[in-house]
């Protein structure tokens, strides 16, 4: 995988665990990071914002590879996938294209569907903390949190499940293609 396109996910993923851990911060501390905004440098704040990204975005990716491993791997058992990994994926180019996607997009997805919950509360205990908690906006958020988790968690499931079926039938190909080969070897 490119290391580029590894570490804007991870940035990604960073800025989401950013986001609900900076709104829950400022609830304890309220109007820090306003100060810290207002009497900081701009570029200082973007270069650090992006340097604790990458590092929540590693420590999180690794969070959700626990959270979801039992789910993933009976995803990938009810695929009927025989090989424990997937190089078989990488021997075309094409193929090797597919699995990059689909590693970036399930990442990125599986993160937001755990970050998107706790974002949505983070908001609304920001809201209670400063004193700006408005029902009808509060069930806005909440919907709207809702909503996005489960799109989140779906899109997830069935991002894994295309590449497990689709690397099944590579899987089952090559091995016909590799018994044709030894047969006609023979």
């Amino acid at each position: 995988m490119s290391t580029t396109s590894l570490y804007v996910e991870l940035v990604v993923i960073g800025f989401q665990v950013l986001t609900w851990f900076a709104l829950l911060f400022d609830s304890i501390k309220l109007g820090l990071i306003r100060t810290i905004v207002n009497t900081t440098n701009g570029t200082l704040i973007i270069f650090a914002a992006i340097i604790v990204a990458y590092i929540l975005g590693m420590i999180f990716d690794r969070v959700a590879d626990v959270v979801f491993a039992r789910s993933e791997m009976k995803i990938r058992i009810a695929s009927g996938l025989q090989a424990e990994n997937s190089l078989l994926v990488e021997g075309t180019s094409k193929s090797h294209e597919f699995q990059l996607y689909t590693k970036s997009k399930h990442r990125i997805l599986r993160s937001a569907a755990l970050n998107i919950p706790l974002i949505t509360i983070a908001g609304l205990i920001h809201m209670i903390a400063n004193h700006r908690l408005q029902m009808p906006l509060a069930a806005v958020i909440l919907i709207t949190g809702g909503v996005l988790t489960v799109l989140s968690f779906w899109s997830t499931r069935l991002t894994l499940e295309s590449f497990y079926n689709k690397t099944r039938l590579l899987e089952l190909y090559c091995n016909h293609k590799n018994r044709m080969d030894e047969s006609s070897e023979k």
